[in-house]
């Protein structure tokens, strides 16, 4: 009888320690996401690769990029899912800012109302990425897309033209190559001479404060340049808007994960991880986007 018991003892504990191993196997696999770090270059590489077989990815991404230009093909093209918690924030525009001086001085009238009439779409400035991508030249990519849209640059000189040194100044995003590449060819083409200097976000404001920098056409607003705007405002002259509300971050899928999951908002993610590996694909660790991605997984429940 006592064998017996034992027996059906070791059986009962076998049940609980299997059905415990199910529970936590199915809850591993419910686990939804956990956010991947990379690099942006790595990011890419792995969103290639899943277009490239139709597999299912989300990744972090922002507007403007070259891959919504690259990957919009007739078999597919990357969709934001939305986000009505606004984690990653409400879209910005890009303004061109320029050293306040130098904005005023009457001598550089016309040059300035060149660049203020400078503006464009997200599709625009993303075909230019995209070509300075595939042409592997900032030079080449800018004057490709400026040679292909006369009537658009036509509107923005309004005929004038004029001599002088202009610096612009710029950091080393992929928007800012392009945009500043693209102006300095129109203005150039219209009579000036046009230095362009990359520089870190701090430098570059300090030196559009200083008047070492003439302007940038990669002013952030109203919140990812804010403490610079803030700091130096007093210094500087906003010439006019060149992308409005067009820049965003956010979670992106290909089209048809969207539809094949019944993807629309960020939230429509839960319970799907198994779809994506429970991983969405990020960039530099230290990247804003990542710590709003690692919100935007507890806010939705992701996690």
């Amino acid at each position: 009888m006592k064998s017996e018991y034992k027996t059906i003892a070791v059986v009962a504990v076998a049940i609980v320690l299997v059905a415990a191993l199910v529970l936590t196997i199915t809850a591993e696999d419910d686990a939804d996401f956990e956010l991947q770090s990379s690099s942006s270059a790595g990011m890419l590489s792995a969103l290639d690769a899943a277009l490239a077989n139709e597999e299912h990815i989300v990744v972090t991404l922002w507007d403007p990029h070259w891959a919504f230009a690259a990957y919009d093909t007739d078999d597919y093209h990357l969709v934001y899912l939305e986000d009505p918690e606004l984690v990653f924030g409400e879209a910005e525009s890009i303004e061109t800012i320029a050293n306040k001086e130098w904005a005023e001085d009457a001598a550089n009238a016309d040059a300035a109302t060149i660049l203020g009439n400078f503006n464009w779409t997200v599709d625009e400035i993303n075909d230019v990425m995209n070509r300075i991508q595939e042409e592997d030249d900032d030079v080449a990519g800018a004057q490709s897309w400026v040679n292909d849209n006369s009537d658009t640059v036509a509107n923005w000189t309004a005929g004038l033209t004029g001599t002088g040194d202009i610096e612009i100044g710029y950091v080393l995003w992929d928007c800012a190559i392009a945009s500043s590449n693209v102006m300095k060819i129109v203005l150039e083409d219209a009579g000036w001479s046009v230095e362009l200097t990359d520089l870190e976000a701090g430098p570059m404001y300090t030196g559009l404060a200083t008047g070492s920098i003439d302007v940038i056409t990669t002013a952030w607003v109203p919140a990812t340049h804010a403490a610079y705007i803030e700091q130096y405002g007093d210094d500087l002259e906003t010439l006019g808007v060149n992308l409005e509300e067009g820049a965003a971050l956010g979670l992106v899928v290909p089209n048809y994960t969207a539809e094949a999951l019944d993807l629309t908002s960020i939230a429509d993610l839960q319970g799907k991880g198994d779809y994506f590996n429970n991983v969405i694909t990020g960039i530099d660790s230290g990247a804003g986007i990542m710590a709003m991605a690692e919100e935007a997984i507890k806010t939705y429940e992701l996690a």
